[in-house]
């Protein structure tokens, strides 16, 4: 059949269609679908229980995985050095996760402690009451050094005002009023590893530091073996100016003299001893 003959059969096809065909198929019957897809549902797909009850797994497992890091990571160390040396370890919440003997007096002093659920102010209070009791604190002249760190400065020097006032009010009960020195402290290898050689505590390495600052002269094998009172009356016999690294009011309290002496063998250190040009 060629083109014109099917040009022809097409035309006369369309010319023979009924005019009113559009409304011959508007008015068939319809088939309703007898069951719906996702497409058209048109409602929320509802995950599988198994699906959920997994996820919600998941988030709890993050979520308590994130309060367990929190709880177990330390965010202060406090120092308290007095004889024994006492470092507190705690969380984000100030509750303590961690008690450590820093001598061989503070094995004894802390025992079978039990520091576990308190916070740092009642810890702190427990223990300055061990030490009234083994007579570690007796007078008002008795000093201790209140260091705290804190990769966050300002929390650490709120802390260790926080803490120094604490001391200083709790034993207002007992008429005692220690020489509390306190300093924000900050952590490097150095005072790390030179703390844990001679077996003091990074804030009293980092008080010795300092006086070493003040005057360079001054050998570091002789200071650690100072007790504090020792090491401000040192600083007194020198001269130095210690008004950067103590307080103004505690400061003034400091005056009288302490008898310089070797812890080891009692023997008076002379200015030889203490390297002094």
């Amino acid at each position: 059949m060629n083109e014109k003959k099917i040009l022809e059969r097409l035309s006369s096809g369309i010319d023979q269609a009924p005019i009113d065909l559009l409304e011959i198929i508007k008015a068939q019957p319809m088939t309703k679908q007898l069951k719906h897809d996702d497409i058209t549902r048109q409602k929320k797909y509802i995950p599988p229980m198994g699906y959920m009850t997994a996820v919600a797994s998941v988030v709890f497992l993050v979520v308590l995985f994130s309060i367990q890091l929190q709880y177990r990571t330390i965010d202060s160390t406090v120092y308290l050095d007095i004889n024994p040396s006492i470092q507190i370890e705690t969380n984000r919440q100030d509750k303590v996760i961690g008690l450590i003997a820093l001598n061989a007096e503070t094995h004894t002093f802390i025992g079978d402690y039990d520091f576990k659920g308190r916070n740092l102010n009642e810890v702190t209070m427990d223990l300055v009451d061990k030490l009234v009791l083994t007579n570690y604190i007796t007078k008002s002249e008795d000093m201790m050094l209140v260091s705290v760190y804190n990769e966050n400065k300002e929390k650490a020097n709120l802390q260790k005002q926080q803490i120094k006032d604490l001391i200083i009010h709790h034993l207002e009960k007992d008429s005692i009023r220690p020489i509390v020195l306190a300093q924000a402290i900050d952590r490097s290898n150095t005072i790390t590893d030179m703390a844990k050689a001679y077996g003091i505590s990074e804030g009293k390495m980092t008080f010795i530091r300092n006086l070493m600052i003040l005057s360079p002269e001054l050998r570091v094998d002789n200071l650690v073996r100072l007790s504090l009172e020792q090491l401000i009356s040192l600083a007194k016999y020198m001269e130095l100016d210690l008004s950067p690294i103590i307080e103004k009011q505690e400061l003034e309290r400091i005056d009288f003299p302490y008898t310089i002496i070797n812890n080891d063998d009692d023997d008076d250190i002379d200015d030889e001893d203490i390297d002094i040009d």
